[in-house]
């Protein structure tokens, strides 16, 4: 959700999003896992904390908000766009024109 509701990585959206490829490019390689990593690190340092060292369980809520907050932070939206939905379709959708259209035979 993060790519697909961020304006700011429209590019790489657009650049990985128009045909399939069979090795991932090194540009989307790169984004997604300095992505992940930013966000693993940031869990496993809270819940590494909250847990006193892995020596108490967490509550649910606790587990809950911090994820609520991490979303927040990283400007995911839970009522946004969302990705294979009929809203994210439109919303994304490029409209259709005569020249899209035409195809060679």
């Amino acid at each position: 959700m993060y790519f697909y509701q961020n304006g700011n990585k429209a590019a790489v959206r657009e650049d990985f999003s128009t045909s399939l490829y069979k090795i991932a490019s090194p540009r989307l390689v790169d984004e997604v896992q300095g992505f992940y990593l930013k966000v693993v690190t940031k869990t496993k340092k809270w819940y590494t904390e909250e847990s006193k060292d892995l020596s108490i369980e967490i509550a649910k809520r606790k587990l809950d908000s911090f994820f609520d907050g991490l979303g927040t932070e990283l400007g995911v939206d839970p009522e946004g766009a969302m990705p294979f939905s009929a809203g994210g379709i439109d919303g994304y959708a490029k409209p259709l024109s005569p020249r899209n259209l035409i195809t060679e035979v």
